[in-house]
């Protein structure tokens, strides 16, 4: 009886210990954690998302590590306690990284996030279904990347100096700009990209 207590009380400290070794990511529109494929009011209609993908980068060991956080990935959205130790991280892949051609581990081909050596990583996927898109089957796509001058995405966010426990991304704002611009489809490098990409940052919120 005595060595089960033990092992309980063993199992319930690494428990809470790994709760604290992450910091976890979630994406938010209108103040309400997104569902994919869950319909959400907008703009007097209904929108909803079928994916949500972006690169995050952080500074160790004097090298950026990206991370690629998927919504259909709850263990991508967690990221590791080490990023406390720094004053910023980046939403996007450097032009470094980007003219180095394709890697391994979340920067492999193979995860969708890569369009060729010419144009580089894409940064950021965000797909859904709005019906005030006048596309095939009113379908919304934004794949923001671009790392060469003027279309540079990769953006860099400075950290608060108390330790986060959360992040949220409201992508509430980064929907109505692009909507409200009749871009329902962005593809490529381009200055809409980099007005997007910015916006997306503004949508950051740090849960201390």
């Amino acid at each position: 009886m005595r060595i089960l207590i033990i092992l309980l009380l063993e199992v319930l400290y690494f428990t809470d210990v790994k709760s604290q070794e992450t910091i976890e990511v979630d994406f938010l529109f209108n103040n309400e954690n997104i569902s994919l494929n869950k319909s959400y009011s907008f703009q007097n209609d209904s929108i909803s998302f079928s994916k949500i993908m972006f690169y995050i980068g952080y500074e160790h060991h004097e090298e950026i590590v990206y991370q690629l956080l998927d919504i259909q990935n709850k263990t991508s959205l967690e990221l590791p306690e080490s990023v406390n130790n720094r004053s910023v991280f980046f939403i996007g892949v450097d032009s470094l990284t980007n003219v180095s051609g394709a890697m391994g581990g979340d920067l492999d081909p193979s995860k969708g996030m890569y369009w060729a050596w010419q144009s580089g990583f894409i940064n950021v996927k965000i797909e859904g279904v709005y019906k005030g898109c006048k596309t095939r089957k009113n379908k919304f796509q934004y794949h923001l990347g671009g790392y060469q001058k003027p279309n540079v995405t990769f953006q860099e966010i400075i950290l608060p100096t108390d330790k986060l426990s959360q992040i949220n991304l409201n992508l509430t704002n980064f929907i109505k700009e692009a909507i409200n611009n009749n871009w329902c489809e962005i593809m490529t490098p381009s200055n809409e990209a980099v007005q997007l990409s910015k916006t997306l940052t503004k949508g950051l919120n740090f849960i201390q």
